[in-house]
């Protein structure tokens, strides 16, 4: 048996055989577009392209440490956005 599609041995891979879901395609919500220019450390990506990288692509982090660790800081500053404006701690554009 291929070793890719062995559950024992590849266990992203589910009981059946069947590869993992592929996860949504991650879009930028439109109230995080005001912030998009002081997201840093993208290395002139767009940061759907590399939160969504990060999402496919599991084996980033041995196969491309740089990009893996652009996406990981991009991800972070993301999730802090997220966060702070379920808080209530981000000024509206009106204040």
């Amino acid at each position: 048996m291929d070793r890719s599609v062995d559950p024992d041995r590849n266990p992203e891979w589910s009981r059946e055989g069947e590869p993992p879901a592929e996860p949504a395609h991650w879009t930028m919500p439109e109230w995080m577009e005001p912030y998009r220019d002081l997201i840093v450390n993208t290395g002139g990506n767009e940061v759907e392209e590399l939160i969504n990288d990060l999402n496919t692509d599991r084996r980033m982090m041995r196969t491309n440490v740089v990009r893996f660790s652009l996406a990981v800081a991009v991800r972070s500053q993301v999730s802090l956005l997220a966060g702070l404006r379920e808080a209530g701690l981000l000024r509206r554009e009106s204040q």
